[in-house]
């Protein structure tokens, strides 16, 4: 669709990093997908979250992928007049598909019974002809700034019904394909999907074959399976699926050519390529609080009306949203049972993992309010930069922490510690909100930021050697959570300065417990932080640092002085 003076080598090789960022994007989906479905393997080979060496640090290895994709956009297109439209594209299919994942996963609770054809196609536009089949077309469109919106209506129509098709073949594939050809085994029966069979067949069964359904759709033993797949052969349903591919092939190939001003040879590509396939290759809100009062402070007096207040209230609920996705997966990674005094998100017999794709949405809703509160305004573009920046800060943080556990722990060291705490939790927790509020007031001095964020990121260090400590001294019924530190082989402030001060002996003690589950490896643990003096010891550090931190905070010019001086006192000495 390009004109021919834009096909020049530097422009194709543009599209095709696009194209190759919305292939991480999928195997992003890949990876929670597995989880999410419990699936053994993809393609042939073991899930990535099955791998021994994984497990549930692929939630983090999937938004890592994420992360990396706005950067790559920034890094190839933030020169272009386009480069706003394509983060708007990956933002919005985002949201979509994660919308679509949830209305998926949501009819293990729905009456089998109940589903309906028209349910299907809901779920298979926004979960599946979205993503894979417009979002494709849509970033090539971008990319050459076409503008002809009637031209990209018509396209999303006649896409979405492709996309539409390939998901009845993935549902039938499913069902009846070869594992060794498809490489995965199929689970929509076991799994209670939603399909375009299921609700082909409750449109031509009687009264005792859905009786027959309801009792065994959704269950995970073989003999269910058969039973419902024998169902599907007495209505007739392979024969009608080959009669409905057909058709639907020709209907759609007939769309193409009396469209004008589409992809018309892209579309009928596709079609070809799928045709007769056997192949589908409660907090404290302290974030929220930080942005509404570094805006009080850096914006000029003019500025601070109630309908920019307002702003950054809606700026500070999008980062509370955004850290309730991080909670989310953090908590599965790390295997907790509470949060704030409540049973984990996932734990909920209603949820389980199913809150990977909550938190994905999550995600979707910032980006979402994101454009309608601020996609008219001039600083548009720099918050959502914002936002992807500390996405990816923050999974490189979480990675640098989850790659403790294959690490020797005498190996810690407090460089290490700074190291992730900067990434995990400073940027993410103090620094974004601050950078939020200095984009929001529309100040452009560079320099006062930078000093802000060095003291910053000092108050976040401060922030998790606090954490560190709760987590082993804490009480649970204050600090709402059980502390797995010492269980999951963090590399925290009291490890580290542990090993700072310990003897021979106390080190091989150190490493024949630490990271063990079992309660008399982590009392003998404690047991060694004592005898070091640590609570001591961490006592006077927390005294030297307030002080410390406070002094730079006086003598910084420019940068939001009270909102520093607040919070290191808001931390002094707090207990969760």
């Amino acid at each position: 669709m390009a004109p021919k003076a834009a096909l020049t080598e530097a422009n194709r090789a543009l599209s095709i990093f696009l194209g190759w960022c919305l292939e991480v994007f999928h195997g992003l989906y890949i990876i929670l997908d597995d989880i999410i479905d419990e699936s053994s393997t993809r393609r042939g080979k073991p899930c990535w979250y099955t791998l021994d060496d994984i497990r549930m640090t692929a939630i983090n290895d999937s938004l890592l992928l994420q992360a990396n994709i706005y950067d790559v956009l920034k890094r190839k297109f933030s020169s272009m007049q386009c480069y706003g439209d394509l983060k708007e594209v990956f933002d919005k299919s985002l949201l979509i598909t994660s919308v679509g994942v949830h209305m998926d996963l949501s009819t293990m609770h729905q009456d089998v019974l109940t589903f309906t054809m028209k349910q299907f196609r809901q779920m298979a536009k926004k979960k599946t002809a979205e993503y894979s089949i417009y979002t494709p077309i849509e970033l090539g469109l971008v990319l050459i700034d076409a503008t002809n919106l009637q031209s990209l209506q018509i396209a999303k129509n006649i896409l979405y019904e492709i996309g539409i098709f390939l998901q009845i073949q993935d549902d039938f594939l499913d069902c009846y394909g070869d594992p060794a050809i498809t490489g995965k085994v199929g689970t929509d029966i076991q799994d209670k999907k939603c399909t375009w069979l299921v609700a082909t067949f409750l449109e031509r069964a009687n009264t005792a074959q859905k009786k027959t359904l309801k009792e065994f759709y959704g269950k995970k033993h073989e003999q269910s399976v058969q039973t419902v797949k024998q169902l599907y052969e007495d209505v007739g349903l392979p024969e009608i699926y080959k009669t409905y591919e057909d058709t639907a092939y020709k209907k759609i190939k007939e769309d193409i050519q009396q469209a004008k001003g589409i992809p018309q040879r892209l579309c009928h590509n596709l079609m070809d390529k799928f045709y007769k396939r056997n192949v589908y290759g409660g907090g404290k809100k302290n974030r929220c609080q930080i942005v509404v009062d570094a805006f009080e402070e850096l914006a000029p007096q003019a500025a601070l009306t109630e309908a920019n207040r307002a702003l950054s209230a809606f700026l500070g609920w999008c980062l509370e949203v955004f850290h309730g996705m991080y909670i989310i997966m953090d908590d599965i990674m790390d295997a907790s049972t509470t949060r704030r005094r409540k049973p984990c998100w996932y734990k909920l017999d209603d949820v389980q993992m199913t809150a990977i794709n909550d938190g994905l949405l999550l995600q979707g809703i910032v980006y979402e309010v994101l454009k309608k509160k601020f996609g008219s305004m001039q600083n548009y573009g720099s918050l959502t930069e914002v936002f992807h920046r500390n996405l990816l800060f923050s999974t490189i943080g979480e990675n640098m922490d989850l790659a403790t556990m294959h690490q020797d722990v005498l190996t810690f060291t407090m460089e290490q510690v700074r190291h992730i705490a900067a990434y995990k939790t400073a940027h993410h927790s103090f620094y974004t909100p601050t950078e939020l509020a200095f984009n929001l007031t529309g100040n452009t001095n560079l320099q006062i930021l930078e000093q802000a964020k060095n003291i910053l990121y000092e108050i976040g260090i401060f922030f998790q050697v606090q954490d560190d400590f709760l987590d082993c001294y804490g009480d649970p019924a204050v600090t709402g959570k059980e502390g797995t530190d010492i269980q999951d082989k963090k590399c925290t402030w009291l490890v580290a300065t542990f090993l700072e001060r310990a003897n021979a002996a106390q080190k091989k003690t150190l490493k024949e417990s630490y990271g063990k589950k079992d309660e008399k490896s982590v009392q003998i643990v404690k047991q060694l932080y004592t005898d070091v003096g640590l609570p001591e010891i961490y006592k006077t550090y927390e005294e030297a640092t307030y002080k410390r931190i406070k002094e730079d905070i006086q003598q910084a010019k420019g940068i939001p002085q009270r909102l520093c001086q607040n919070l290191m006192d808001k931390l002094y000495k707090r207990k969760f």
